[in-house]
């Protein structure tokens, strides 16, 4: 053997693993858990929202966004989804109400669908809100004009 190599034995809790169906990566089966656990920490720890609220996701028809609407919907939250069109109808079949991120009349567009205003927004592709809004996007939510969190995943 050379210095260097050889393997390793170790142990792992039965409750600290997943088993993956045959026919799945090892990518693919690490990419579902690390969405899994971004799409849950916005919700949970981050926004901390509760049954019976809406949120705003943009990039709901991508990896975490589209994991962050079922575990919104599993705890009883209202999806608003911002996506292109072409994706529109995947979001109105997942119980999305869908909306388009390039409307500039964007605002106005999910106030129609949420008069109250949203609890939290999520942006996890950060393409459609630059960091160095930041500070704007927490005025705003300190403001109570969005009515909850700005969340951003960069």
């Amino acid at each position: 053997m050379r210095p260097g190599s050889g393997w390793f034995r170790f142990g792992l809790e039965a409750r600290d693993s997943v088993l993956v169906p045959d026919g799945i990566s090892p990518e693919d089966a690490e990419t579902v858990v690390v969405n899994g656990v971004t799409a849950w920490q916005m919700l949970h720890r981050a926004a901390q929202v509760k049954p019976g609220q809406t949120v705003l996701i943009f990039g709901a028809n991508g990896g975490v966004g589209g994991i962050l609407i079922q575990l919104a919907q599993l705890h009883g939250v209202t999806v608003i989804g911002a996506a292109s069109p072409r994706h529109h109808d995947a979001l109105r079949a997942a119980r999305v109400v869908p909306v388009d991120y390039a409307d500039p009349n964007l605002p106005a567009v999910v106030r129609r669908h949420a008069a109250a205003g949203v609890d939290a927004v999520f942006d996890n592709i950060a393409a459609r809100f630059p960091l160095t809004e930041a500070a704007a996007a927490l005025e705003l939510a300190e403001s109570r004009t969005l009515n909850g969190k700005v969340i951003l995943l960069p």
